[in-house]
């Protein structure tokens, strides 16, 4: 077993208002957390990040821990994923309802990226 930690990014325009229909993530504060509107509305708190094997079955599942806005233009969302059983060949991770990536153990084994917008 290994843990798998990431951070999922929503690149974008940033808005204190979550009613701005030209914005792709809100927060209250610049610099404060932050989490998806819009066409990223999946993209919160509460949203899950799945990992699966080769033949979709789900083998872990964690969600974000926090979140941060960086000058209005870029929302990080921190994750981790515990229990991740070691040996698979493919690993695929989910976050929210984004179409998944494919990883090797390797690759999971370093802090992943995954860029949304």
């Amino acid at each position: 077993m290994f843990v798998v930690q990431g951070s999922a990014f929503i690149n974008g325009v940033g808005s204190a208002d979550p009613t701005d229909l030209t914005a792709d993530y809100t927060y209250l504060d610049p610099g404060s957390s932050c989490y998806g509107i819009n066409d990223f509305q999946d993209i919160d708190g509460n949203a899950s990040i799945v990992v699966s094997d080769n033949s979709g079955h789900t083998v872990a599942i964690g969600r974000f821990s926090d979140s941060k806005d960086s000058n209005s233009t870029v929302c990080t969302l921190n994750f981790t994923v515990k229990d991740v059983p070691s040996g698979l060949k493919f690993y695929s991770v989910k976050v929210a309802h984004r179409p998944s990536q494919k990883f090797t153990e390797a690759e999971l084994h370093q802090p992943l990226t995954i860029p949304f917008g």
